[in-house]
């Protein structure tokens, strides 16, 4: 008698015990599930109005929870005619997609608009309340072509004599395409753009975000 009240008590402890780490794993999964989804939902996307006299063409990514986003990347897509539309590049400038390597972008690695620690990252952290800027594009003032980075940097910035490559030089034209951004702590957000260089206050404007 003795023993089966053992054995009773002694399932009672394991099924209990199996219970609680259960409900432990589900609520932390839980937990984890719906902070990355209010992380995501906070992500903010702000199309800057463009500098006169400035070629750069900048948003800001913000970070509106009270929780750090970190190394968030940022890729870009356009749509456009690779027989015609993909310029040559300046003297001396080099692009990954050129006359001579016509590819798609297609979600390419885009660069971060930061001096330090090192000089326009591919990758960043957003803390809590605070946005990071991010270059898209430089429209050339005398109309020959728009360069879009790589996540190395830009072809016409040379620092210290390093040579950059570009993503690709496209001809001056209207386009569409998309932004997305992806860290460790979010789901990926997709931002609709729209490009248009003859827009000299916002030649970049928000379509639609997925």
């Amino acid at each position: 008698m003795k023993l089966g009240i053992l054995l009773t008590v002694l399932t009672s402890l394991f099924t209990g015990g199996v219970a609680g780490a259960c409900t432990a794993a589900w609520l932390t999964h839980y937990l984890a599930k719906r902070k990355i989804k209010k992380l995501s939902e906070n992500l903010g996307f702000v199309v800057e109005r463009k500098v006169p006299d400035s070629a750069t063409v900048s948003v800001r990514i913000e970070n509106k929870d009270i929780y750090p986003i970190t190394n968030a990347w940022a890729y870009i897509a356009l749509k456009y005619d690779m027989d015609t539309d993909i310029a040559d590049p300046p003297a001396n400038v080099c692009a990954f997609i050129n006359p001579s390597h016509r590819r798609p972008l297609q979600e390419d690695r885009l660069c971060w608009a930061v001096a330090t620690p090192e000089e326009n990252p591919p990758s960043v952290d957003i803390y809590a309340g605070e946005s990071q800027k991010l270059d898209i594009c430089e429209i050339d003032p005398a109309g020959n072509w728009i360069q879009i980075p790589s996540e190395k940097g830009w072809g016409t910035r040379r620092a210290e004599g390093k040579k950059t490559c570009s993503r690709v030089f496209l001809k001056t034209k209207k386009y569409e395409g998309h932004i997305r951004i992806v860290s460790k702590d979010t789901t990926s957000r997709k931002f609709g753009i729209v490009l248009d260089p003859n827009d000299s206050s916002f030649p970049l404007k928000l379509k639609n975000s997925v």
